[in-house]
């Protein structure tokens, strides 16, 4: 996969940490930059400049992922910065993560590898658990007992969106909660019992790789529309949230 990012503004403390702000071109509407530049960033984040005309703005980032990134000034010269702790390879990464949470980027300016394959969804790994434990709310065969009804109103405090869990969070603390939530379900898979248990070790097991997610995962599926790995697994641990709430609550005509 390749990248190509238009940035305004590119900052880093030597300490490994960047502030990038985005120059992004709507299909319609006129340019506009996010996330904006505050006076404490800009103080705490060097511009980074080209080494021959020295100008520090409108950078244009270009890589293939797990590469060493190249900026290109207007003035026409091309390097990879070096940028202690932060490796060439690393650098094109956290500016397209950045890039991702600021939430406006989108994935048109990635050109998918046509050798690659699209992962398989987690949302299909938990797809026949789910759908046989549905019908069977909704059939009546499957009524919870006072013990499944504790077991799933306690698993659903634990699966509870916390405060991390907004519309603005980052990718890195949607991962954090998203581990936390399949410690949660592997714990009480474990010692859940019946139908029940049956079905959250069922999940637990399909949601296991996504136990092992790092922030390197953390890039968009190689086909430009498919869900990203983060997003899949969020949406497969909803879909089981849905399950447990209906058979908790009796309300399973959903």
């Amino acid at each position: 996969m390749t990248w190509r990012i238009q940035t305004r503004r590119l900052g880093h403390d030597g300490a490994g940490n960047l502030h990038v702000v985005i120059r992004h071109h709507p299909p319609h509407g006129k340019p506009f930059e996010l996330p904006r530049l505050s006076p404490q960033a800009a103080e705490h984040h060097p511009a980074v400049q080209c080494p021959t005309c020295r100008r520090d703005r409108d950078l244009t980032m270009a890589g293939h992922w797990g590469e060493p990134a190249l900026l290109t000034c207007p003035c026409g010269h091309s390097w990879t910065p070096y940028l202690p702790p932060l490796s060439p390879q690393a650098l094109l990464r956290e500016v397209v993560r950045q890039a991702l949470d600021a939430g406006e980027l989108t994935y048109r300016e990635a050109r998918s590898d046509p050798d690659a394959l699209a992962a398989t969804p987690r949302q299909d790994s938990v797809r026949v658990p789910l759908t046989t434990a549905s019908r069977s709310l909704n059939r009546r065969t499957w009524v919870f007992d006072d013990y499944e009804i504790a077991v799933a109103t306690d698993l659903l405090d634990r699966l509870r969106p916390d405060d991390t869990e907004t519309e603005a969070a980052s990718s890195a603390d949607r991962l954090r909660a998203l581990h936390r939530c399949l410690a949660a379900l592997a714990e009480y898979a474990a010692m859940a019992n019946g139908p029940l248990g049956e079905l959250l070790d069922a999940c637990g097991t399909a949601l296991r790789p996504a136990r092992g997610l790092t922030a390197d995962d953390l890039e968009p599926g190689p086909v430009p529309g498919n869900p990203p790995v983060l997003l899949d697994a969020e949406l497969a641990l909803g879909t089981l949230v849905t399950v447990l709430r209906a058979g908790s609550t009796g309300e399973v005509d959903y």
